[in-house]
């Protein structure tokens, strides 16, 4: 899910819509143990889109290791998990 974006006004009198933070977009998703199965791709896909702007973000890491450790999850892969788990507590 994409934030919706607020018109900004600047003091020249222009309105823009002002770029998401990846964080934002981190925040509106949900947590893993209320994702239902089909969901799983999508809260994964949003997770890496922060990774590619904050690649050390240390509780976005946390959540792909926990959810590539789910076993409900198409991609589950504990290989995958350890790692992302093992960049969260070495970046945290």
């Amino acid at each position: 899910m994409v934030p919706d974006r607020t018109r900004v006004r600047t003091t020249e009198g222009r309105e823009y819509s002002p770029p998401v933070s990846p964080l934002t977009l981190f925040s509106r998703t949900l947590p893993i143990k209320l994702l239902p199965a089909l969901q799983y791709e999508r809260a994964k896909d949003a997770w890496d889109r922060v990774l590619t702007e904050a690649p050390n973000h240390a509780k976005v890491l946390q959540q792909l290791g926990w959810l590539y450790h789910q076993s409900s999850a198409p991609f589950v892969n504990q290989d995958m998990a350890v790692q992302y788990l093992t960049r969260s507590l070495e970046t945290g």
